[in-house]
Formats: structure tokens, sequence, C-alpha cells
């Protein structure tokens, strides 16, 4: 049996948007395709070879969350109060 106790936690779509803030799928996709946002994980392919099923590891969303947090702190000195 595998010890899956350090495998990285993978999420899926509906619960991404909800740690994002409620972003739209749209715009993940548009963020992810300009490099500014993690890209998923395949964990299946339909029988045209596409993506059936996604996840993004969680590690690498909160470290863009973070990202965004300090970027923001950053831009508007009364944030970090």
């Amino acid at each position: 049996m595998t010890d899956t106790s350090s495998a990285p936690r993978l999420v899926a779509p509906r619960e991404l948007r909800s740690m994002v803030g409620g972003l739209s799928e749209s715009s993940i996709r548009r963020l992810m395709d300009v490099g500014r946002f993690p890209r998923p994980i395949v964990l299946s392919v339909n029988r045209h070879g596409r993506p059936a099923r996604v996840a993004w590891v969680e590690a690498e969303v909160r470290a863009w969350i973070a990202g965004r947090i300090e970027a923001a702190r950053a831009t508007d000195p009364k944030a970090a109060a």
C-alpha cells in the first residue's frame, strides 16, 4: 500500500473557485493562458484525448493567493495596516 500522507492535495474546479474568491472559470482560464495562474493536473482524458477531469495542486494555488495578497499590500499602503 502506498503512503499518501505526503502526497500533494488536489483541488477540484468547484473548490478552486471558492478558494480564489469566486473567480469565474473563464477568468481562471485567462489567467492560466498568460501564465499568471497555476495550471491544473489532468487526471483523466475522454475518448478524444481531451482532459475530462482536472485538479489543481493546493499548495500551488495557496502560493498564488499569497502572492496576490503580497502584491496588493505592496501597492496599497493602507491595506498593510
